[in-house]
């Protein structure tokens, strides 16, 4: 299942994809994931 919306801190469009372990991940549409590209990841990282 994947949909499409819009990363909140540098507006890029994102698929998320969910992976195999039920979770939720943001890849951008050329298929590389959005952590290794948004300038702003960190903001999104849990503590």
């Amino acid at each position: 299942m994947k949909f499409q919306s819009t990363c909140e801190a540098c507006k890029a469009r994102v698929n998320w994809v969910k992976t195999p372990n039920g979770k939720y991940t943001p890849i951008n549409l050329d298929g590389s994931t959005h952590w290794a590209t948004c300038p702003d990841a960190k903001r999104f990282k849990k503590k």
